[in-house]
């Protein structure tokens, strides 16, 4: 019983020195953590949309984010003065959310992730 318990201990030990170290175990918690990525609805400042694939949001402290959408497109977006952003339950977007255009239209997220651009323009920093 006590070798087994010895053993045991040895085991997790071991693990636990190689989560610590292994580099994949890191880049698994940088997605997980990248996935988990949410923006309070009441942060939003600004968005704009270059053409119909891409939502640019940007935030009261300056941050920028992209979503891009399911189905490649989001038919109208580029032309719409005004969207709902479409959130479930939390009131804050992640990659669960998504657009409704004034004519009805509602576009999910395929991805939405923070970046360091774009400009007023839409131009990539």
């Amino acid at each position: 019983m006590r070798t087994a318990r010895t053993a045991g201990a040895a085991f997790l030990a071991t693990a636990a020195a190689f989560l610590l170290f292994d580099p994949s175990a890191s880049r698994a918690a940088d997605d997980l953590a990248r996935e988990r990525l949410a923006l309070a609805s009441y942060q939003i400042d600004d968005w704009s949309a270059p053409n119909d694939a891409t939502l640019y949001i940007t935030t009261k402290d300056g941050s920028r984010y992209r979503a891009t959408f399911m189905g490649e497109q989001c038919y109208g977006l580029r032309f719409a003065r005004a969207v709902s952003f479409v959130t479930h339950g939390l009131n804050q977007l992640d990659r669960f959310s998504g657009v409704k255009l004034p004519d009805g239209t509602q576009c999910m997220f395929r991805t939405f992730q923070r970046i360091s651009g774009p400009d007023r323009d839409g131009k990539e920093d």
